[in-house]
């Protein structure tokens, strides 16, 4: 890829996680308990924090299957119907507000 449509790139996946932090996030949260929706905000932090820990940047693939897959354990476990769009809006909202700190 060139430079261009690299900084193309990473300015759409700027522009996407601000939207779904801003609007989306917003939305499922008002859909589910308070409580609910903090805990399972929690398993997404400590899962995406550990995927950091276990995989390197290569094995992006295997890091989101594995993050992706722990969430969906515990919102199936709290009882909370999310499908996989919710919990990808969710995870990436998470890694977003864990990398702007």
């Amino acid at each position: 890829m060139n430079e261009l449509t690299t900084v193309a790139l990473k300015c759409l996946i700027m522009i996407l996680t601000t939207a779904i932090t801003t609007v989306l996030v917003p939305y499922f949260r008002s859909k589910i308990s308070e409580e609910k929706w903090l805990k399972l905000q929690d398993y997404a932090i400590y899962a995406v924090r550990y995927a950091e820990q276990i995989y390197t940047p290569e094995e992006w693939a295997q890091k989101k299957k594995y993050v992706y897959g722990y969430v969906l354990t515990r919102a199936e476990d709290m009882g909370l119907p999310l499908t996989e769009q919710d919990i990808d809006i969710l995870v990436e909202g998470v890694v977003n507000m864990i990398k702007k700190g």
